[in-house]
């Protein structure tokens, strides 16, 4: 408990759950928070998703449908989810209804001593042993049971109970990774906590997810810099910095503020998809809306929207750039993850000794900055595909000892394309086109490829190539990332998500001896599939994320 009171501190008194509540013997709620100074609070905000944002101010909603509840809002979640897993699972116990059996027969969530439930005996065994000692009660007539055989059944079926809750979390959870095989979702979680080794997330969607299965591991994200875990007035933070190469294929550059050039890393907004309220403005909110005062929760709702907020940071970045002779080799920028913070995470399944269970496949930072997991998690399985067969001592010719052999070599070369290489070029709005089920190409500016340093390997050009049409094999791998448009977005879902595909450059033409376009061709790894139907005609703008193969994979 104590535990739980400092690692949460005065967001409890926030959750609506948890008002009056005796905790660590101190009744907590908004009048705890109400009566301290505001120097106490300053720097402590609660996080309100946009979507909720909308419905608060939505003036044909009352507040206190929205405000109660605090799974729509990321830090009471967080605190309520921490408040049920410090809880013991409910069984059933045998007592007295004396003072000296207050510990174990206590109702802690209702604090009612001595306490007992039933409904029809036809449902549970247990409810027929309630009916038949309060009949004998009620009737003065003797126990039926004697208090070894009460105490023998409560162990029983307590058993039997926890036994068909996690029979119960098993099948809702088997059927939630089933859903998400067939069609992923892009889900806003909550960071649930923070560590130099990754950050875990929760969302109402996910309630039933293991742990270990909603972490999301920093060595997979490839970052340039090792995550610093530091010290806020809100709490422990993880700012992570990456270096990247972000382009487009139009070359189109974001307008940042004045001297942001000389900036040696830029930061990005953490709560772009969310706003920030201060807790004491909150608390008031709360209040109101509890109390039905809508007049006051106007009040306290009008001045917030009209605070001038600070510069939280940019909401997405390149390293394009306006003027040319400014473009940099690549982009330095950092963001922040905190508990409570919202994050986009799209969701699939994947198998786990046997059984399919969710698991996080993209981590959405901006909208032009994503991270696929698959391939950095498992380079082998998404890039070629592992070798089943042993090597032989001798070779009767050439061909079978390149058929066993290169099988080995790609295995070698995809898992060294994973780690901090910022050889790797992202170029976002690239025009796809599909030309069957697991081949496609698309076009590149040799202009635009030669201002940015962009080069794919197996391409080598002098200056007697230039009047020369440019046909050459490539082995470069591809990371497309497809938005699928989803419909109309809701509190736990965004309104599309990606497709995601793993490729390898078949090979580069160029258009003409006197073109400035290169054609690129490539096909789908077999564990990518086939292109989804739903990206309609055939032509998509996607992100092409190309992992360059050193040059000794070539």
């Amino acid at each position: 408990m104590q535990e739980f009171l400092t690692k949460n501190d005065i967001y409890v008194d926030v959750v609506t759950h948890l008002q009056d509540k005796c905790l660590g013997g101190k009744v907590r709620g908004l009048h705890t928070l109400l009566s301290m100074e505001r120097d106490a609070l300053e720097g402590k905000y609660v996080v309100v998703p946009k979507q909720v944002r909308q419905r608060i101010t939505d003036p044909t909603v009352s507040p206190k449908q929205v405000l109660t509840c605090d799974h729509l809002f990321p830090i009471q979640y967080v605190v309520n989810m921490h408040w049920v897993c410090i809880q013991e699972m409910a069984g059933y116990v045998c007592c007295t209804g004396k003072t000296s059996d207050s510990t174990d027969g206590k109702h802690y969530d209702l604090d009612v001593f001595p306490y007992v439930h039933f409904t029809s005996p036809i449902r549970r065994y247990i409810d027929l042993v309630v009916h038949r000692l309060l009949w004998a009660y009620l009737h003065q007539k003797p126990c039926p049971y004697k208090r070894h055989e009460i105490h023998s059944l409560c162990i029983d079926l307590s058993s039997k109970h926890k036994r068909a809750h996690e029979y119960r979390r098993n099948c809702i959870l088997l059927k939630k990774a089933l859903e998400l095989q067939k069609y992923q979702q892009m889900i806003p979680c909550f960071v649930e906590d923070v560590s130099t080794s990754g950050i875990t997330f929760c969302n109402p969607a996910l309630n039933n997810v293991m742990r270990k299965d909603r972490t999301l591991e920093f060595n997979l994200l490839e970052m340039g810099h090792k995550p610093e875990l530091m010290q806020g007035t809100s709490g422990q933070y993880i700012n992570a910095t990456w270096r990247k190469r972000l382009y487009d294929s139009k070359g189109m550059a974001f307008q940042y503020l004045k001297g942001s050039g000389k900036v040696d890393c830029l930061r990005l907004n953490s709560n772009k998809n969310a706003v920030l309220i201060p807790i004491c403005t909150w608390a008031h909110m709360l209040k109101s809306a509890i109390n039905d005062h809508n007049a006051d929760f106007q009040r306290h709702l009008h001045a917030f929207q009209h605070r001038s907020p600070d510069f939280p940071g940019y909401d997405d970045v390149s390293t394009e750039s306006i003027e040319l002779k400014e473009l940099k080799p690549c982009t330095k920028f950092s963001v922040e993850f905190r508990r409570g913070q919202v994050i986009t995470i799209q969701m699939s399944a994947g198998p786990l000794r046997g059984i399919m269970v969710p698991k996080p496949v993209c981590l959405k930072l901006t909208d032009t900055i994503s991270f696929c997991l698959l391939h950095t998690e498992d380079p082998v399985l998404h890039l070629s595909n592992y070798s089943n067969q042993a090597v032989s001592k001798s070779f009767r010719n050439a061909t079978q000892y390149v058929n066993e052999w290169l099988p080995l070599i790609l295995m070698e070369s995809a898992a060294n394309i994973v780690g901090c290489s910022n050889d790797n070029v992202s170029i976002n709005n690239v025009n796809i086109n599909f030309t069957s089920g697991t081949t496609g190409k698309f076009v590149l500016s040799i202009q635009h490829c030669e201002e940015r340093n962009i080069e794919l390997s197996g391409i080598q050009r002098d200056e007697s190539d230039k009047d020369e049409a440019l046909i050459k094999q490539s082995c470069d791998w591809l990371c497309l990332k497809v938005p699928l448009q989803r419909g109309t977005a809701t509190t736990h879902d965004v309104n599309y998500n990606y497709w995601i595909g793993h490729g390898v450059i078949t090979d580069i033409k160029q258009k003409g001896a006197q073109s400035d376009k290169l054609l690129v061709n490539f096909k789908l790894c077999a564990r990518a599939g086939s292109f989804p139907s739903a990206i309609g005609n055939g032509n998509a703008k996607c992100s092409v994320e190309i992992l360059k193969k050193s040059y000794v994979d070539w």
